[in-house]
């Protein structure tokens, strides 16, 4: 077993942490929408970089369903193979946005 501990911080409120050979990663969001984009724009994520950010991950916890926490996930999770962790409102935002319901769980 490798106990290594390892902390990487993603940008914005994102983190990745790796523990015992498990990935947690928390909020990702590497696709960085500008205002002008948000409010006028079509606004979809990047995959190739979100692809190439996160290539091993075990579970995501999305924190709240802020755009800048949740946008990146879907990609993450169908990517990697994770469970996204969050809230009923997070789960549901998930479920539209394509996640199978077996790589969602609900917490509190």
């Amino acid at each position: 077993m490798d106990n290594t501990i390892s902390f990487r911080w993603l940008g914005v409120a994102g983190t990745e942490l790796r523990a015992n050979n498990r990935t947690l990663v928390i909020d990702p969001y590497f696709t960085r929408i500008s205002m002008w984009q948000s409010l006028f724009g079509h606004v979809k994520p990047d995959h190739r970089l979100i692809a190439d950010k996160v290539q091993d991950c075990d579970f995501v916890l999305i924190t709240h369903a802020h755009f800048d926490h949740i946008m990146d996930v879907p990609d993450v999770v169908n990517n990697t193979g994770a469970t996204a962790l969050g809230s009923p409102n997070t789960c549901r935002l998930l479920s539209v946005c394509g996640v199978p319901e077996e790589r969602i769980r609900k917490i509190k």
